[in-house]
């Protein structure tokens, strides 16, 4: 789907000055959680592509546990 049409951005940049890398995931609709979860999919998957994690059925913990952590916060941001 175009990100036009959902209001849904998960996004990785690099800052050259610094060095950092920035993951952000903007969207139009802040109770969208079907569409947050799936979001935060693309963004955890980047974060540990970056880091040279691994990610499979059988070491899938460490991306559960982070997913769970940013979708918290996020929650918890919003008061949802």
């Amino acid at each position: 789907m175009n990100q036009e049409v959902t209001g849904v951005i998960c996004q990785t940049l690099y800052h050259k000055k610094t060095g950092k890398t920035i993951y952000f995931i903007w969207m139009r609709r802040k109770n969208d959680i079907v569409t947050l979860a799936h979001e935060i999919n693309h963004l955890v998957f980047r974060l540990f592509e970056s880091l040279g994690i691994s990610t499979d059925a059988n070491h899938s913990e460490p991306f559960c546990y982070l997913h769970s952590y940013i979708m918290n916060k996020y929650l918890k941001l919003f008061d949802l």
